[in-house]
């Protein structure tokens, strides 16, 4: 709603399949032009999907972990999946939908909650997109230059 725009460095570089650390990690936010580090740090754990929420920024990240980022950069109400590289993030009413190329599958759950299968065997679902007046969850499958769409409410 203020009009900030917030990106991650997930401190990486390679192809998929083969991404080596840089350390860069990072969240930043970009207002009215001007951009600046929210959060710098290996403990960020590879930041990748981002989500804004009335509670502050949801983060998921490669390592599996979910957190919220406070306006102050600091994390909160961190969840452990079992399974990483998390890529990206919805809500969905009052619960988070993250994908992950490690379960090749779709998680659903709440922070500080847990997380729970809703969608299996999606080999490398990337950055995902919510429908919210049909219900429908629009998963890009990153190797198979494709996107599917599956019923989710």
């Amino acid at each position: 709603k203020d009009g900030k725009i917030y990106a991650s460095d997930s401190g990486l570089k390679g192809t998929a399949g083969n991404l080596q650390p840089t350390g860069t990690d990072a969240v930043w936010v970009i207002d009215h032009g001007k951009a600046k580090a929210l959060a710098k740090g290996k403990d960020l754990s590879n930041p990748n999907g981002l989500l804004w929420t009335d509670r502050g920024l949801v983060v998921v990240a490669g390592s599996g972990e979910i957190y919220l980022l406070d306006a102050q950069g600091k994390k909160q109400a961190t969840t452990k999946l079992p399974k990483g590289s998390l890529d990206g993030v919805v809500a969905v009413g009052e619960s988070i939908v993250t994908s992950s190329w490690e379960a090749s599958a779709i998680f659903r759950g709440t922070l500080g909650g847990t997380f729970q299968i809703v969608l299996s065997d999606l080999k490398a679902p990337a950055d995902i997109g919510y429908d919210g007046k049909r219900g429908r969850l629009l998963v890009p499958r990153f190797l198979d230059d494709a996107v599917e769409v599956y019923e989710l409410k």
